[in-house]
């Protein structure tokens, strides 16, 4: 009887071990998008050159690149490109730069800190305007 007992109690030290070191990683993730530096020139990549429109764009539009890459956003009521490349590059990790995708990121860019060349790229990034 005793054996079954500790049989039953291995899979859950297997699952908090999975789960520890999943939160782990996770922690170290996040840790990137606080950077210390500014010292990477995102602006001189030629990978993360977005050609610029002069066709508005509605809500609509932008909300049908969700999950896609290259992808476009909201910040501001302009409509920005993430290219492609740059989802390899972002320091808070491609699944944050999803989550963005074909939505208004206003309230969330403003809210997490973000490097000076961050907000460089933003304007970097400028597709066209947001259509009323």
């Amino acid at each position: 009887m005793k054996f079954l007992r500790f049989l039953l109690i291995i899979p859950l030290i297997i699952l908090t071990i999975i789960l520890i070191n999943g939160l782990s990683k996770r922690s170290k993730d996040y840790g990137l998008v606080f950077a210390v530096t500014d010292k990477i020139d995102y602006l001189s990549n030629p990978n993360l050159k977005v050609k610029s429109t002069k066709t508005k764009m509605t809500k609509e539009q932008v909300a049908q690149t969700t999950n896609r890459r290259p992808c476009l956003f909201i910040y501001d009521n302009k409509v920005y490109q993430i290219p492609d490349a740059f989802f390899d590059l972002h320091k808070g990790g491609s699944d944050e730069l999803l989550q963005a995708c074909g939505r208004d990121i206003t309230a969330i860019f403003n809210f997490m800190p973000h490097t000076t060349s961050a907000q460089q790229l933003l304007t970097h990034f400028y597709y066209t305007d947001l259509k009323n």
